[in-house]
């Protein structure tokens, strides 16, 4: 077993937090209208949370594929 750095449990909680506020109060119209949510792919776009594993050297941020899981 292993424990989560600091930083991986700030982005953890983070994305609890944006799940909680953004996604989850969509979910049940989406299942709904089974529409794919464009809206949600913009929002984690902004903040962040698409292209997660991308190289720092090809401008992203060289995040761990652990990163993108938690």
């Amino acid at each position: 077993m292993f424990e989560l750095s600091q930083t991986q449990k700030e982005l953890q909680s983070t994305a609890r937090g944006f799940a909680k506020k953004e996604i989850a109060p969509r979910a049940a119209e989406i299942d709904r209208t089974e529409k794919y949510p464009w809206e949600n792919v913009e929002l984690l776009t902004k903040q962040g949370f698409m292209g997660m594993t991308i190289p720092v050297e090809y401008g992203g941020p060289g995040m761990s594929y652990l990163d993108v899981v938690l």
